[in-house]
């Protein structure tokens, strides 16, 4: 029994080496939450966007954070990734980053899965799109250049999540 313990634990050990060294070369933010919504990884992309720190967050549930980000636009897609009713999901939110500045966040919820592909919690990549202002959202007509108007297909169907 205690050999089974200290190999589990050199083997988390092993996986939080690796995650420690993958998620901060990845330029957006990253959060890996467990099935009770608690965070459990908080990558330096999300330090920045948002200002606060993995340590002061580690154990907190996702959807009580203040963080300039409209959480409960999340309540459902996270709720329904974990228990698999859907596989990825994704959502521009509207939001304000740490530096009080508006933007537009891309993000996509997709499950976190264990090795016998039983859902563990999810995965939230947030990625920083533009200015508000500087972008053209999902749904939106762009202007009109050359007396042609183009839209792009509207996502927010189904509470603005895309499946």
């Amino acid at each position: 029994m205690n050999d089974e313990l200290r190999e589990r634990g050199d083997e988390i050990k092993q996986v939080n080496a690796f995650l420690e060294s993958i998620l901060p070369s990845v330029s957006g933010a990253v959060i890996v939450v467990d099935s009770d919504l608690k965070i459990l990884v908080w990558n330096p992309g999300a330090e920045d966007l948002w200002g606060l720190r993995e340590g002061e967050l580690r154990g907190k549930n996702v959807l009580g954070l203040d963080i300039g980000l409209p959480t409960e636009r999340l309540k459902q897609p996270l709720r329904a990734c974990p228990i698999g009713q859907k596989g990825r999901i994704t959502q521009i939110i509207d939001a304000i980053n740490r530096r009080g500045r508006a933007i537009a966040c891309h993000v996509s919820i997709t499950p976190l899965v264990n090795r016998t592909n039983a859902i563990i919690g999810a995965i939230l990549v947030k990625d920083d799109q533009a200015a508000v202002g500087e972008r053209t959202r999902i749904g939106e007509r762009s202007p009109p250049s050359n007396g042609n108007s183009k839209s792009s297909t509207d996502g927010r169907s189904n509470g603005g999540a895309l499946a």
